[in-house]
């Protein structure tokens, strides 16, 4: 086994793990995995809700939050941060310190997991009220990530 596969193979027991309350108390089903270095991508859905966490070596874990859609369509989601920006600002990981300090997937998968669960039962069962403002907040986040890259 190489360290790809390692990593790969940790990752997933990590996301399974962690993310177990999905299935065990809001009825999701894990429906793909695209595990192949140097990204990783789990999914779970239930009746009205996509969650993605994915991982790309070298950087943090993310998770994103969606309304479930017909195959093949991408649909409306966002950052599990831009909830937390809304509902919890001090609890907002910040995923540039994983890279830099080399963390272990591990804890990071598993503060993910408690973060939505503890912030996102109302999404994690359908109730999407909060997405019109997390759009707004993700075309500022894409505002400023074009400012700071192309200076517009």
């Amino acid at each position: 086994m190489t360290n790809g596969d390692a990593e790969v193979r940790m990752y997933d027991d990590a996301v399974r793990e962690a993310f177990r309350f999905l299935i065990e108390e809001f009825s999701f089903e894990r429906v793909s995995s695209t595990l192949r270095t140097p990204e990783h991508r789990i999914i779970f859905e239930n009746e009205t809700t996509r969650v993605v966490i994915s991982y790309e070596m070298g950087s943090a874990p993310w998770v994103e939050l969606g309304k479930r859609t017909a195959p093949g369509e991408r649909g409306e989601r966002y950052d599990l941060r831009f909830l937390l920006m809304k509902r919890v600002p001090y609890e907002v990981p910040d995923i540039s310190e994983r890279a830099r300090h080399n963390e272990p997937v591990r804890p990071t998968v598993q503060r993910l997991a408690s973060l939505l669960r503890d912030n996102a039962s109302d999404i994690l069962t359908g109730n999407f009220s909060i997405f019109p403002r997390l759009r707004v907040r993700a075309e500022e986040n894409l505002a400023r990530t074009s400012a700071a890259l192309y200076g517009n």
